[in-house]
């Protein structure tokens, strides 16, 4: 049966109308694969043009950076992470502009596919299935690999999982450890949200790939001390927490207690702190606009690529919380969002531990009109795998928060988006013109 997430995800809703040309993604992965970059662009814009749908050429390349981008590195698997930033970013965009990030994606998977043959040219290896094993050991197996930091038992604990359990089962163990460590600046996590919100571009049938990909990244590193936050969120949730008399939502007290808290705390300490306040009545919805707004106060005081993480990764754990079935996992994701804020705002120097956005951020003033134009901005400008991420994360958050959040929001996305006045890159360049000839014939 399909999942309550697939049904509620615009990418399910686009992917069940059918398309002109929806394309057998089997045989999209395989010439996406195996073409090299510049016929790849040409193509993709043909196939494009011929009436291929943008969110099935999306889906390919997720199923193709799973198997042919390893995530057991630091430079991570950003080819994967940018299919589902466009499809949220796109959704509803005319046709043209649709194709043209699709294609943007295809080439960006191309480059970094000949950048890692260059060192080692790494493929999805085969798994034995006499080893896999099924049902409830194949769960109980992939527990005891993760909670070991193996990698070779996790890749095979996962296949067998996947195969003999729904998968809204497996991903509801997947996003129990997508928040457990936040080194490689959050990627895991990410890469486990996003991945769930990709898929339906794809189908479910191409799932063991893509989780076999995310689970080798949760072992990056092995254990380190940005895990051990985790170890205290989920004995504080083990039963989850219940609060005993419920503040109402509007009660933006505990928020401000929230955010204060992360600007002076140490990671390990937020996962109680973040506990008292929901024992204490404080609405969920409320902690996370003091996460996103903590969040924000990252990005700005220090821009760059690994501050922005800090939304973007806060931005993945409030998607896991907000679709988990579990009420123990969702409180898991919140404490762990605590933790990792902290632990990017340790990362601050002193001057920029002392920014305070709340002192300097704008008013609510044309707010909508803002992050309209931030969206349209992004579907035309954005031509860095971040810029798309941000953006996306930024557009949606902006849209889940309270009203006092969305000036800290605004801030974020400001400092980080590409300017209307900006020249196009080399990439968006060869995109136009793959297509401009593509459509022409």
């Amino acid at each position: 049966a399909s999942s309550a997430i697939l049904l509620t995800g615009s990418a399910w809703k686009r992917c069940t109308c059918a398309p002109k040309y929806a394309g057998d993604v089997d045989e999209l992965v395989r010439w996406i694969v195996t073409t090299p970059r510049e016929p790849a662009m040409q193509r993709g814009a043909r196939e494009l043009c011929a009436g291929l749908a943008p969110t099935r050429l999306l889906g390919a390349v997720l199923v193709a950076a799973a198997r042919d981008i390893r995530t057991d590195l630091p430079t991570f698997n950003h080819a994967a992470l940018s299919v589902s930033a466009i499809d949220q970013l796109t959704d509803g965009a005319s046709l043209v502009t649709r194709q043209r990030n699709a294609l943007w994606c295809l080439d960006y998977f191309k480059e970094a596919q000949a950048a890692e043959a260059r060192n080692d040219d790494w493929r999805m290896p085969a798994v034995e299935s006499s080893r896999l094993p099924s049902g409830a050991a194949a769960r109980a197996a992939l527990v005891d690999a993760l909670e070991r930091w193996d990698r070779e038992a996790a890749d095979v604990a996962i296949v067998g999982f996947v195969r003999s359990a729904p998968l809204d089962e497996v991903y509801a163990l997947v996003w129990e450890y997508a928040p457990r460590c936040v080194g490689n600046i959050g990627h895991k996590g990410i890469y486990a949200a996003l991945s769930r919100r990709a898929l339906p571009l794809a189908g479910d049938r191409y799932a063991e790939d893509v989780l076999r990909s995310v689970v080798s990244s949760f072992l990056l590193d092995g254990r380190t001390r940005r895990a051990e936050p985790f170890d205290r969120s989920r004995e504080l949730v083990v039963r989850a927490i219940v609060p005993r008399v419920p503040r109402a939502v509007t009660d933006i007290g505990p928020a401000r207690e929230l955010l204060g808290a992360i600007r002076q705390h140490a990671p390990e300490a937020m996962p109680p702190i973040l506990a008292k306040l929901i024992a204490d009545g404080a609405a969920t919805s409320t902690l996370w606009d003091a996460m996103v707004a903590a969040a924000c106060e990252v990005a700005v005081a220090s821009p760059g690529i690994v501050s922005l993480h800090a939304f973007t990764a806060t931005n993945s754990l409030h998607y896991i919380a907000r679709h988990s079935r579990s009420e123990r996992v969702a409180q898991l994701a919140l404490l762990q969002a605590a933790a990792w804020t902290a632990e990017f705002r340790r990362g601050l120097e002193k001057d920029e531990d002392a920014v305070r956005i709340d002192e300097k951020a704008r008013g609510t003033d044309e707010l909508d009109g803002f992050f309209e134009r931030a969206r349209l901005i992004g579907r035309t400008k954005c031509d860095d795998v971040h810029e798309f991420k941000l953006t996306a994360a930024a557009l949606e958050e902006a849209e889940l928060v309270s009203g006092w959040v969305r000036p800290f929001v605004r801030a974020s996305l400001e400092l980080h988006m590409p300017g209307q006045e900006r020249p196009d890159g080399a990439r968006l360049e060869r995109v136009a013109d793959a297509l401009a000839v593509a459509s022409a014939r």
